[in-house]
């Protein structure tokens, strides 16, 4: 939604390639009408 902020916890920190093929991200939510865009970057 614009001019909100995230609440998805892993917003903003920093992972590694390895940490995110072996443990992955948690972006399941407890709605069935909830949804998440992740952008992923490379650094």
């Amino acid at each position: 939604m614009p001019a909100t902020e995230s609440t998805f916890k892993s917003n903003g920190k920093v992972y590694s390639g390895d940490y995110l093929m072996k443990v992955g991200l948690e972006v399941f939510g407890f709605a069935h009408t909830q949804s998440y865009v992740i952008e992923i970057t490379a650094e």
